[in-house]
């Protein structure tokens, strides 16, 4: 690992240079967790043997809006299928309520029986 004591910038020797504020440094110069990284689809750019290199603006746009096409598609799904566990929690409900009327009914019926005999 190579230190660049003016800048802060961390190398390992190969010609690569992580910059500051990339998304493999964190604010005290350490790396990430990969817990929650969204770094491989990240606008930020980094450093490959002194070229410069990232995503372009049109790129970016298209990262930012395919991920917002996603979020919103994901939002519609999670809508559906609450509303798919609704309907039929509310058809399992009345499904017990008719059960239950039923089964009111052949109690009534086997008491009566039971009072004939």
């Amino acid at each position: 690992m190579v230190w660049d004591g003016d800048d802060g910038l961390v190398g390992w020797g190969w010609g690569v240079t992580v910059v500051e504020g990339s998304p493999a440094v964190s604010s005290d110069g350490l790396g990430k967790s990969n817990g929650g990284d969204t770094s491989l689809v990240s606008p930020v750019p980094y450093v490959l043997n002194g070229v410069f290199r990232g995503r372009k603006n049109g790129a970016i746009e298209k990262v930012v809006e395919r991920r917002q096409r996603k979020t919103i598609k994901n939002r519609e799904s999670a809508a559906r299928s609450r509303a798919r566990k609704q309907a039929y929690t509310m058809e399992l409900e009345a499904e017990v309520s008719e059960l239950k009327q039923k089964n009111q009914k052949l109690k009534r019926k086997q008491v009566k029986a039971y009072l004939i005999v």
